[in-house]
């Protein structure tokens, strides 16, 4: 369950709920008043659909990877109700960006981040139609990142600190559980074949998961210390949204060869082998799968999937190799106090763990 610290005070407890909320009141709230005032606001119409864009990515946080929500005190709200919310941010961003478009501090192109942010949204609540048309107007130029310095600890990039410098956490390797390995698991020395297919220790190494092993143990003293190599400072900015996100959102609409070509296309980018395996539908989702979860390594996308995919979670069952027990989440859940503060919740339910 996510903690409600501030960040500020704990290097580990990153107060998701707590920050995603006030995040959410923000935007909403500054949406509601500069409507209110008008052209008294300098920027009125650049301001309204930077908060409202902000206001759509917070909803498709919680609509993509909490159990369930609430907004305000307000009654729970199941993913797909969380997601409406935000495709109807989304919209809103679009509608007080008109014809044309703002430079934002994260992107040159504040209407491609809420087009691409609504093609997630219509994807995962199923509207493939309205995700293609929006996912198409992405140019290849296109990234937004959330920007990260090392000057105060709210700042930092978390992802460098805690995997590069803490010595409390590693990079994985492949999980191996009820006699097997796990598909979609792992990031140590993932390659690409000659063929074009996904491998492991087996191929051309995949330059989208760099990784390297540092020949020591964790502070632990039995985990071995594999680093990741994306983000070389607290200072690296992480990228929020980018071209290979719709390219990939488009394969997974348009499937068969039509989705090899655009798998390709990003492969280019990074000089990898193309695809020249089995195009059915379940080889090309589990082609597209892997190829999300290698292109966004460590840019925060990959639960989303996870989920609406329904891909595995150990769900209790098992251990890892310091024999600690696997436990029963899979998507987040609010913090306790949100169950125990809310008149519209019914007494004595704590959400679903």
């Amino acid at each position: 369950r996510p903690g409600t610290a501030e960040c500020a005070t704990d290097d580990t407890n990153t107060g998701w709920a707590t920050g995603l909320q006030k995040s959410r009141f923000v935007a909403e709230t500054a949406h509601e008043k500069i409507t209110e005032w008008g052209d008294e606001v300098n920027n009125s119409q650049q301001l309204l659909a930077t908060a409202a864009t902000y206001a759509g990515l917070v909803y498709q946080i919680l609509g993509e990877t909490y159990c369930e929500s609430t907004v305000d005190t307000g009654p729970l709200m199941q993913p797909d109700e969380v997601l409406a919310v935000s495709e109807q941010w989304f919209t809103t961003a679009l509608d007080d960006i008109g014809s044309g478009d703002f430079e934002i501090v994260s992107t040159t192109s504040l209407k491609q981040l809420a087009l691409l942010g609504r093609a997630r949204v219509r994807l995962a609540l199923g509207d493939l139609a309205g995700a293609a048309e929006d996912a198409a107007q992405i140019s290849t130029d296109f990234v937004a990142y959330t920007t990260r310095d090392s000057s105060v600890r709210p700042r930092w990039n978390h992802v460098y600190r805690q995997l590069n410098v803490s010595g409390y956490s590693a990079v994985a390797d492949v999980v191996q559980w009820e006699g097997g390995p796990v598909p979609f698991t792992g990031y140590r020395d993932l390659t690409i074949a000659a063929d074009g297919m996904p491998t492991i220790a087996d191929g051309v190494p995949d330059p989208r998961v760099p990784v390297l092993y540092l020949n020591e143990f964790l502070q632990d003293g039995v985990t071995d210390n594999y680093a990741q190599q994306k983000y070389l400072s607290t200072a690296d900015p992480i990228p929020v949204a980018r071209w290979a996100e719709a390219q990939l959102i488009l394969a997974e609409i348009e499937g068969g060869t039509a989705a090899v070509g655009r798998i390709n296309a990003l492969r280019d980018v990074h000089g990898l082998p193309h695809y020249a395996g089995p195009t059915d539908a379940t080889s090309m989702e589990n082609l597209i799968i892997e190829e999300r979860r290698r292109e966004f390594f460590f840019e925060g996308r990959f639960l989303a999937e996870k989920l609406r995919k329904d891909l595995w979670f150990p769900r209790g069952v098992g251990s890892n190799h310091k024999a600690v027990q696997y436990g029963m989440a899979t998507c987040f859940a609010m913090p306790l106090s949100e169950y125990q503060n809310n008149p519209n919740i019914p007494e004595g339910y704590e959400g679903p763990y």
